[in-house]
């Protein structure tokens, strides 16, 4: 059997490389595609279903110029090899327009899920710093 730690870690590499690259077709990947999937942002905005949540993304990433997004501290709990908890920061440094780098960060939760072979996030929850 696979080490569910390192697959989950690599879900994440690849996470934080297609939001770098704005690619939502990576990232769509990533994520359960599903009405039932809920990605919560910290000032209350929640998306039900991963195509509310690419629109959104979508809508991101047209104002966005040259984004790093990162994880620090990444940690998961895995539960019966097939459902795990994962918790880290994160980190965007941006660009919008002619206005200089910007940076975001928080911390953020994760609800991931073996579904068939592959890790698939379910849900999660960003909060802002």
């Amino acid at each position: 059997m696979a080490d569910p730690l390192a697959a989950i870690q690599a879900l994440f590499e690849k996470y934080a490389a297609a939001q770098s690259a704005m690619d939502i077709q990576t990232l769509g990947s990533l994520h359960w595609q599903d009405d039932d999937f809920t990605h919560v942002w910290s000032p209350g905005r929640i998306d039900r279903g991963w195509e509310a949540y690419a629109r959104r993304l979508k809508e991101e990433f047209q104002r966005l110029r040259e984004p790093v997004f990162r994880f620090d501290d990444l940690k998961a709990v895995v539960f019966e090899d097939r459902f795990a908890a994962v918790t880290a920061r994160w980190r965007c440094a941006y660009g919008t327009g002619d206005d200089p780098r910007r940076v975001i960060e928080g911390s953020v939760t994760f609800t991931v899920t073996k579904m068939e072979s592959t890790w698939q996030i379910v849900a999660d929850h960003y909060a802002v710093s």
